[in-house]
């Protein structure tokens, strides 16, 4: 079972379930693309704080609202110090692969940024008396190659398209 696929049964947490989720499938096709989608499930991680704590206020000024609400003085009161260093090195590691090409990250860096973005999960569980989230992230359920259902899904969507296209042309060689 994927790190973050029981997130899909909490109904509290669907505005961030799929970004989490697609942040952890795509391991399978590259550390490059992890590291990008956890950024977009770092975002909606933290967006749901934002909307969520009212006493909460992303910091004005410089920077993207990301960085501006890691930095936001209340939230850092409130977050764990640790956790919230390991959250700026993923959101500088994402930076830099999305706007510092060629930068590459490593398997390691990539399995890192979705820890991290699950630590953030389960903080938020527990600070906000959720406490559905038990489980613990382990680096072995992180999803490595397609399941029988995605291989199927994926090559017969690539056979339904090639029939398509097939098809398209005969009809228009018919013309």
């Amino acid at each position: 079972m994927a790190n973050f696929s029981m997130l899909e049964n909490i109904p509290e947490y669907r505005s961030f379930a799929k970004a989490c989720i697609d942040a952890e499938n795509s391991f399978k096709t590259s550390p490059d693309n992890c590291v990008k989608t956890s950024r977009t499930a770092l975002e909606s991680v933290m967006n749901w704080i934002y909307n969520r704590d009212k006493n909460l206020i992303p910091e004005s000024g410089e920077g993207g609202l990301l960085y501006r609400q890691l930095t936001g003085k209340n939230f850092q009161k409130i977050i764990d110090q640790n956790l919230l260093r390991r959250l700026q090195w993923t959101r500088k590691i994402c930076n830099d692969v999305i706007h510092v090409p060629p930068k590459v990250p490593t398997d390691q860096q990539a399995k890192n940024c979705l820890e991290n973005v699950f630590d953030l999960v389960k903080w938020l569980d527990r600070y906000y008396g959720i406490n559905r989230i038990s489980k613990s992230f382990d680096r072995d359920d992180i999803p490595t190659e397609d399941t029988l259902l995605d291989s199927a899904l994926k090559y017969g969507a690539a056979a339904l398209g090639g029939a398509a296209v097939l098809g398209l042309a005969i009809l228009a060689n018919k013309k």
